[in-house]
């Protein structure tokens, strides 16, 4: 009688190979795995950058905590009169009441990374249905600050949200939008050398 020839169990084989993101692991040279993951990395890296970068556009911070003492100082006389509203013990804290009204965001105006503090002040006498006074300080010292969109003192009208830095240049510096509260009318400032002016509005 035939008696096939007895085998041992065949035993599972292990790949040691490092695995790649690749259909052809074979053919894959040696160390491109390391390569892989270093470009991963990077770009890991990148979109992270992006998204700070456009959340840190975005993102709005209310009160003094964290505002630079010369966009608090550049806006004294607001201040003032905001104060002058009020008479007897009512005066008492209108400072911080003041402070604690301003709204800010900040924007990086310029491709070489120079940034300003867009700032709303949402303070008795400073809102009306267009909006409330808007203001955009850039640092011109290492302590002083100035506003530098529209008009010198008086600023702007509308809201943290309804500003957005364009592609756009002129003179070195990214033209602002600022779509008013229809939705549909915008104003575009563009760069003359020490501010933002108002060019058009459609």
């Amino acid at each position: 009688m035939f008696h096939p020839a007895k085998r041992s169990p065949a035993k599972p084989s292990f790949s040691t190979a490092t695995p790649v993101f690749d259909n052809h692991l074979e053919d894959a040279p040696k160390g491109s795995s390391n390569t892989i993951m270093l470009r991963m990395v990077q770009w890991a890296a990148v979109i992270c950058v992006s998204a700070a970068f456009a959340f840190a556009q975005q993102s709005e911070t209310q009160g003094a905590k964290g505002l630079p003492m010369g966009v608090v100082q550049a806006m004294a006389s607001d201040q003032k009169d905001f104060c002058d509203q009020w008479l007897g013990s009512y005066r008492k804290g209108c400072r911080n009441k003041f402070r604690e009204n301003l709204w800010r965001r900040r924007l990086v105006i310029a491709p070489s990374g120079t940034e300003a503090i867009l700032v709303d002040s949402r303070n008795r006498g400073y809102c009306g249905s267009a909006g409330c006074s808007l203001y955009l300080f850039k640092q011109a010292s290492s302590m002083a600050f100035i506003q530098i969109l529209g008009r010198e003192r008086i600023g702007e009208v509308g809201t943290l949200a309804q500003v957005k830095v364009l592609e756009a240049t002129t003179n070195g510096y990214y033209d602002l939008q600022k779509t008013w509260a229809d939705e549909e009318t915008t104003t575009v400032y563009k760069w003359d050398g020490s501010r933002y002016s108002h060019v058009h509005s459609k």
